[in-house]
Order: C-alpha cells, then structure tokens, then sequence
C-alpha cells in the first residue's frame, strides 16, 4: 500500500497544475489591468489550476491515509477518469459567473487539500521508523504552508512596516505555496525510498 500511494499519479498531475496556476497567475496579476475582459479570463484560469492541482494533491493524500481509496485509484484508467471528471466539472462552472465561484474553486479545494496533507503528515510522523530527513522536509514544507495561511494579514503588516503592500497578499500566498511544493518533492522521494528498505 505504501509503495503504491508513493508512486500515484495524483503527485505529478498536482505538480502539473500547480506550475499551471503560477503561469496563469503571471497574466492575471501581473500583466493584464484588473477588472478587464482579459483579466477576468486569466484569474478564472488561475483558480481553476489551483483547484485542480488541490483536489490532486487532496486524493494523493487520501490513498496515503487509506488503503480503500488508494486501490480504488490506483489504475490509470480510474485515475484518468478522475480527473477528466474534474476538469470537466471545473470548466462547467469556471468560466461562468456566479456568487462565491472563487470560493468554491480556490479556497474550498484548498481547504480540503490542507487538511488532507495534515492528516497524511500526522500518520507519517506517528510511525516509529520515521527518517530524521524525512522529518525535517515536514517540518520544512509545513513551515513554508503556514505563510498562506498568514497571508491575509501580509498587507496591512507591510504597509505598517514599509508603507506599502511589497508583501502583499498575493505575493505571501504564491510564496508560500511555491517553497511548500518545492520542499514536496524531496519529501515524496524521502518517503518512497524508505518505502523499499
């Protein structure tokens, strides 16, 4: 079970996403003005890979914690099927306009994908053999994950510190998420090896 979850198609999609969501993002908060017909359809791009890439970092996680889930997803066949699902879904209701989309897109899958690795963090560091590296990548990858959840203090703290918002929102928020992943992947692989030993 544990070499299977490792190995799940759901990480690399998830990372996949993810760098999906960074390049959107450049088009919706750096190049095109707010409020724009242009804007409006790179943030809506931009929330639908962070969703996306949430639920799969979600149900990766959800096979680490249970061995049920894990078999039921573990083809490629139900994975892909999964996500065509998904997208299909987050097509659907992306590129329309309806009271709390961003919501339900971003922060819910979000939410859901936070509490999820949470719980698959937990039950790795319960197991006795658990590698000194592999718990410093935790404790590194949930350090770097707290900075989204202080984000939305970010701008008044920066202009109380700077008199502008240099660290914004925005910018706390991508940071975060962007040294999480990254420290990620080395967890993955940390885990996966001691899988085989």
């Amino acid at each position: 079970h544990e070499q299977n979850w490792t190995n799940s198609l759901f990480w690399p999609t998830a990372m996949l996403y993810f760098a999906m969501m960074n390049a959107t993002s450049i088009f919706a908060h750096a190049i095109y003005e707010p409020h724009t017909a242009s804007y409006k359809l790179w943030l809506k791009l931009d929330v639908m890979a962070t969703g996306l890439s949430s639920f799969n970092f979600m149900f990766g996680s959800l096979s680490s914690l249970s061995s049920n889930i894990a078999a039921a997803t573990a083809s490629t066949s139900s994975f892909l099927a999964l996500n065509a699902m998904m997208l299909a879904c987050f097509i659907k209701v992306g590129l329309t306009s309806w009271p709390w989309q961003a919501e339900a897109l971003y922060l819910l899958p979000v939410a859901m994908c936070s509490l999820s690795q949470l719980a698959m963090l937990a039950k790795r560091l319960a197991f006795s053999r658990t590698s000194a590296m592999e718990k410093l990548l935790t404790a590194l990858h949930l350090s770097s994950a707290a900075l989204f959840t202080a984000s939305p203090t970010m701008s008044i703290a920066s202009c109380a510190l700077f008199g502008d918002a240099r660290f914004s929102v925005i910018q706390t928020a991508f940071f975060g998420c962007a040294v999480s992943c990254f420290w990620f992947s080395p967890w993955l692989r940390t885990v996966r090896a001691s899988a085989t030993t």
